[in-house]
């Protein structure tokens, strides 16, 4: 028989009391006129807090133009757009409400109808005053309004793979066909918004710093590929293949690069330091040539001595893990990779600045690149945002005027931004205070970081709700309610898996 629970129980279940007591209170206060930051996890009812917000916004606005809402994608744009308009129609129809925290939404509605009334907004017949749009959209809309300073020129489309333009721009750079090295500088300058703010300006700056910088740019770099060859390699495969590495790396002498894998017994991550050994590894599953190694390769060079009692099952256990790979590409793709620690670059400074160089030249071909092709990527759209919001002489036309017209802002998902966004954020932001007048509002959950494809960086999400963003201080709320899934199924998930998460926040 299933056993059902009552709304009671569950309530009492779910969380400590003082811990439903602080989650009342941090949603009460994210309704207030204050910049906060709020961490909202999975299933803690996010969508409609900043339904609420918003909501509470437009009873206090002098025009509804001047609440901007900014979400990662156009599905979540709408999805929040519709839950207004809902809310507000459902109101203006007086709809029954079916639970108790929708009747705290339809009071929020119902205020904002009677103020938008008082103003003559008409919104629900005319939806398209309210701001709900995407970070990208933004960033277009702003370097739509000053293409000088923007350095676009018009508005080009963003290109729905932008991989051949980085290419195009390499090979440029190069002036040769040097194919590997003009894959590697393609890779950068997919990952220019880390660099170029860095290597712009390195003759200001101290080469020891520029050449840290660069180190980790090029961990980025190489976990980037590391993470393609994992996911072609993952650890249920790694834990199949050691005790074949074991065997062989034992049948060999010390100085055999394979011996290497003698001590192998945890799964490698995809973190920049295990490089060496992922290679390694290649060394046993792929040959020289870059062809996935054939059982009938495995012999005594490779540590597979002939007679060997335990042979045949090892062989047997490598053809299982071998037909079980199905991307080589992305294990040989480990190969280009530049196997340099952060101490050979600090030794060599010569080496970084002429790198500066090249990055600065590759920067600039890929500018043409965009420009004759009439398209560019994200990044180019971020950063012309930003070019047109400010320059050397500090806040441009564009950013006063939009400074008079935005009063408050609300930023979705703000876990998976990068550091050019966070920056378009001071920027929108510059000048506020912590008055009320204007505020900031953002909300996400730092264990749900998806955007690292987009240099997601979720550490900025814990250095604002620390530290706020630029000179406005966010006060940080807490949400704990989950209300996806069964109290106790929550309970026994933070039980058993406790081990595994940090006491403290880190990244």
């Amino acid at each position: 028989m299933t056993q059902s629970y009552s709304s009671d129980f569950i309530k009492q279940e779910a969380i400590p009391h003082d811990l439903i007591s602080q989650d009342t209170q941090h949603r009460q206060d994210a309704l207030t006129l204050q910049s906060f930051i709020v961490e909202a996890p999975a299933g803690a009812g996010k969508t409609e807090l900043l339904t609420q917000r918003y909501l509470k916004l437009l009873s206090v606005v002098n025009a509804p133009e001047e609440i901007i809402a900014l979400t990662f994608t156009n599905k979540a744009a709408a999805e929040m757009r519709n839950r207004i308009l809902k809310s507000l129609d459902d109101a203006q129809k007086n709809a029954p409400v079916d639970a108790l925290h929708k009747q705290q939404t339809r009071d929020l509605a119902l205020a904002a109808l009677q103020h938008a009334k008082h103003q003559q907004w008409q919104l629900l017949a005319q939806p398209s005053r309210l701001r709900i749009l995407t970070i990208d959209a933004l960033c277009s809309s702003l370097s739509a309004q000053m293409p000088l300073l923007s350095r676009l020129g018009g508005q080009p489309r963003v290109a729905d793979d932008p991989d051949a333009h980085y290419l195009e721009a390499a090979k440029r750079t190069l002036q040769n066909d040097m194919q590997t090295l003009a894959d590697l500088l393609a890779n950068m300058l997919a990952k220019r918004e880390q660099w170029l703010p860095i290597i712009g300006s390195h003759q200001h700056a101290a080469i020891e710093e520029i050449s840290a910088q660069c180190a980790h740019i090029i961990d980025a770099c190489i976990e980037d590929k590391l993470r393609q060859a994992y996911q072609t390699f993952p650890d249920h495969l790694q834990h199949i293949l050691m005790p074949v590495a074991r065997f062989a790396a034992s049948n060999l002498t010390e100085d055999h690069p394979l011996n290497a894998l003698l001590d192998w017994h945890h799964p490698l991550s995809f973190e920049a330091s295990h490089l060496s050994q992922w290679l390694t590894l290649l060394q046993l599953i792929m040959t020289s040539s870059g062809e996935i190694r054939k059982s009938g390769g495995l012999n005594v060079k490779m540590g597979f001595p002939k007679d060997h009692p335990d042979k045949k099952l090892h062989i047997d256990t490598f053809e299982q893990v071998i037909a079980s790979i199905q991307q080589a590409d992305a294990l040989l793709a480990l190969r280009q990779l530049p196997v340099v620690t952060p101490q050979e670059l600090l030794e060599n400074s010569r080496i970084v600045q002429a790198f500066s160089t090249v990055l600065q030249y590759a920067a600039a071909h890929l500018l043409h690149v965009f420009q004759s092709g009439g398209e560019v990527d994200f990044v180019a759209i971020s950063r012309a945002a930003i070019n047109a919001l400010s320059d050397e002489q500090g806040a441009t036309d564009l950013a006063l005027k939009l400074d008079y017209n935005i009063a408050h802002l609300l930023v979705d998902e703000f876990q998976d931004t990068n550091a050019t966004q966070k920056e378009l954020i001071e920027l929108l932001t510059t000048g506020w205070e912590a008055n009320g007048q204007r505020t900031l509002f953002c909300v996400g959950d730092p264990m749900q970081s998806i955007y690292r494809f987009r240099k997601a960086d979720v550490s900025l999400f814990l250095q604002a709700s620390t530290h706020g963003i630029g000179h406005l201080p966010l006060k940080a709320l807490k949400l704990s309610r989950n209300n996806r899934s069964h109290p106790k199924i929550v309970g026994w998930i933070n039980e058993h898996f406790a081990h595994i998460f940090h006491q403290q926040d880190n990244t």
